[in-house]
C-alpha cells in the first residue's frame, strides 16, 4: 500500500566543519531525532539516544511507500539520512529509482515567487505564515545559538519544536501546491525537484581530491611564489620611505604605469613657518621647532648659564643651608626628542615601466586598473618586470584557489585543499535558491 506523501524533518548536532554547518559527512553529527507525518496521519517524533541507535529510519519510512517526501530545505535531511548509512541510502535510491518525488517548500517557494532577491533561502518561519502556519517562540534555536548542542536540548522542548516544523511544513506544502495548480506550473516545479535529487546525488559523491599531492604541489607553487616575492622587491626603489602593498591599485599602478604614492608621513614644522617631511639632525636642527621641557641649568657669575657643572665661571652659595652648592635656575628649552609636526600624506613619485592603454584608466585621474586580466595583458609584453609580475598574480591566484595558503597574521588557511574531508572528497554545496535567474549556484568551493 502506498501513501501520497510523507513530511520529513530532521534534528542532528551541529558540529560544523569544512565549511558545512551540521556537516552531514563528519562523523560527529548524527541524527537526534525524526519528525515525520504520513499524509492523513498525526505527526510522529521518534529520538535516537545515541548514533547507532538511527540506523536505518529512512528505510523505515520508505516502506509506506510514499509518491513524495515533503520538507524544508529537504536536502539536508536527506544527506543526513544516506552520507554514512548504507541501509538507507539503498532504499532512498531504490525509492528514487521507481519514480519517488522530493517536495522542497523552500524551493518551491522561491519558484513560486519569481526567484527574487527577498525570496531566496527563506526558513520556515518566513514561509509558514503564508499558508496560515504558525510562527514559534524559537527557544530551541536560542539554545543552538548559544552552544547548546542537540542532544543537550530538553526532550520535551525539542519534540514540541519539531511537531510544530512538520504541521507547518504539511500546511506550506499543501499551499505551495494549490498555488502550483492554479498558475500550471506543476510540471515546470517537478523538473526543479528532479534536479534537486540530482544534486543531493552529486553533493554526496562530490570530487575525489588526492590531498597529498596538492600539499606537494602547494609546497612546490609556494616556493616559486617565494622566489618570484623576493625578485619583485629588487624592482622598487631603494629610497621607498613606506613599505609597498603588492596588493594595492593606489601602490601597483603607479609602479607599473608611473605617478605619485601617497602615504602616511611625519611632517614636521620650521622655524620660518613652513614644513617638510625631512626630520631634524643636530646639525640642522636649529631650523626646527620642537616641544618645550624644563631643565636645570648653573648659574656662572657673569648671571650667564650652562649645562655644565664643572665649568669653573659656576658661581657657589657661600652661605645659608645651600652653602657650598651650586646655583641653579629652573629654564624652558627644546626637548630635541619632541620635535614639533604631524602625521600628513607625503608623495612619492614613480616613472612607471610601461605605458597603459586608454581603457584601462580608472574614475580616479592617473590611477589605471590592474585587474587580474590587466596584469595577464602586461604579461605578453617583453619587459622583465611584467613578465614575473604576471607569473607572480598567476602563481597566487592557483595557490589561493586551487590548493592552500595561511595568513601569516591569523593563521587561517584557505584554498580547496581546506575543503578535503577525511574521505578524501570535497562534498560541495550546490544551491538552488540563491540567484534571481532560477540557475543552481555552487560553493565551497565553486565546482
Amino acid at each position: 500500500m502506498s501513501v501520497g506523501y510523507i513530511v520529513l524533518d530532521v534534528e542532528t548536532t551541529i558540529h560544523p566543519s569544512y565549511k558545512r554547518k551540521a556537516n552531514a559527512f563528519d562523523p560527529k553529527n548524527w541524527v537526534v531525532y525524526v519528525g515525520s507525518k504520513v499524509q492523513g496521519g498525526k505527526s510522529q517524533v521518534e529520538r535516537f539516544l545515541h548514533p547507532d541507535a538511527n540506523k536505518g529510519w529512512l528505510a523505515r519510512l520508505l516502506q509506506h511507500n510514499p509518491k513524495m517526501l515533503v520538507g524544508f530545505n529537504i536536502k539536508f535531511d536527506i544527506l543526513h539520512a544516506i552520507a554514512r548509512d548504507p541501509e538507507n541510502l539503498d532504499a532512498y535510491m531504490e525509492w528514487i529509482a521507481n519514480g519517488g518525488i522530493l517536495w522542497d517548500c523552500q524551493l518551491a517557494e522561491y519558484l513560486l515567487r519569481g526567484m527574487l532577491p527577498e525570496q531566496q533561502i527563506l526558513s520556515l518561519d518566513e514561509v509558514a505564515p503564508r499558508y496560515g502556519g504558525e510562527t514559534k517562540v524559537d527557544e530551541v534555536r536560542s539554545l543552538w545559538e548559544a552552544g547548546i548542542d542537540t542532544p543537550d536540548i530538553p526532550e520535551d522542548l525539542l519534540t514540541s519544536y519539531l511537531h510544530g516544523d512538520v504541521n507547518n511544513t504539511e500546511l506550506v506544502f499543501l499551499g505551495q501546491l494549490k498555488a502550483a495548480r492554479e498558475a500550471g506550473q506543476v510540471k515546470a516545479m517537478l523538473t526543479d525537484f528532479g534536479s534537486l535529487a540530482y544534486t543531493i546525488e552529486a553533493e554526496r559523491n562530490g570530487m575525489f581530491v588526492d590531498k597529498e599531492l596538492g600539499l606537494q604541489l602547494a609546497a612546490e607553487l609556494k616556493a616559486e611564489l617565494d622566489g618570484l616575492d623576493a625578485k619583485l622587491q629588487q624592482y622598487l626603489p631603494a629610497d621607498l620611505p613606506f613599505e609597498f602593498n603588492w596588493g594595492n591599485r593606489y601602490h601597483l599602478s603607479p609602479l607599473i604605469f608611473g605617478g605619485e604614492i601617497k602615504y602616511d608621513a611625519r611632517e614636521y614644522d620650521l622655524v620660518s613657518g613652513g614644513t617638510t617631511f625631512t626630520p631634524p639632525t643636530e646639525a640642522t636642527r636649529a631650523n626646527y621647532k620642537f616641544a618645550q621641557k624644563t631643565e636645570t641649568q648653573y648659574v656662572c657669575h657673569n648671571g650667564e648659564l650652562t649645562t655644565n657643572m664643572l665649568d669653573p665661571h659656576v658661581a657657589f652659595y657661600q652661605s645659608g643651608k645651600n652653602e657650598g652648592k651650586p646655583k641653579t635656575k629652573q629654564v624652558k628649552v627644546d626637548d630635541y626628542d619632541k620635535p614639533k609636526g604631524r602625521i600628513a600624506k607625503a608623495t612619492y613619485k614613480l616613472e612607471g615601466f610601461t605605458e597603459p592603454s586608454a581603457e584601462w584608466a580608472s574614475s580616479t585621474p592617473g590611477l589605471y586598473s590592474v585587474a587580474a586580466g590587466v596584469i595577464e595583458a602586461l604579461g605578453n609584453r617583453d619587459i622583465p618586470f611584467l613578465k614575473d609580475l604576471s607569473r607572480r598574480a598567476a602563481v597566487a591566484k592557483d595557490l589561493g584557489t586551487y590548493f592552500i595558503t595561511t595568513d601569516e597574521s591569523t593563521g587561517e588557511q584557505k584554498g580547496m585543499l581546506t575543503l578535503v574531508q577525511p574521505d578524501s572528497i570535497i562534498h560541495h554545496a550546490i544551491n538552488h535558491t540563491s540567484t534571481v535567474t532560477g540557475r543552481f549556484s555552487s560553493s565551497n568551493p565553486n565546482l
